[in-house]
């Protein structure tokens, strides 16, 4: 069995923007699906538990090489501050994968003196996830 390495590409732009994406720079990041199961066992159970699906959530979270020339990181902190939506695509594989609208949770510049800087984001869905 073999495994392939894929150059993963997360890219972002204003929901509202016209224009097109802005590719975020080296990325270590995951994409992370998940929903509710609820309990709806009844009495006339055969003494095993039901469930029913609730609602589903998905997220992307991760870190990036801080760069002061990347549009795709001033297109974060901008979001954060102005609190605008971005639309995601998420491709796993470089050319294909999900997108969806989502809400800038956190931004994070972290690095010490004389170390590489970088970025610590998280995005919580504003909407639903699709395939791209």
């Amino acid at each position: 069995m073999s495994q392939a390495a894929f150059k993963k590409t997360i890219q972002v732009k204003f929901t509202t923007s016209v224009g097109g994406f802005a590719t975020m720079p080296a990325s270590a990041a995951s994409l992370s699906l998940a929903g509710d199961l609820l309990d709806d066992t009844d009495f006339t159970s055969t003494g095993m538990r039901s469930r029913i699906f609730g609602l589903r959530d998905w997220s992307v979270a991760g870190t990036i090489n801080y760069d002061v020339t990347s549009t795709a990181i001033d297109i974060i902190r901008d979001s954060w501050l102005t609190q605008k939506q971005l639309t995601i695509n998420y491709f796993p594989n470089g050319t294909a994968g999900f997108t969806g609208a989502v809400d800038v949770e956190t931004f994070a510049l972290t690095g010490s003196v004389a170390d590489l800087e970088t970025a610590d984001f998280s995005f919580l869905a504003a909407g639903t996830l699709t395939t791209a």
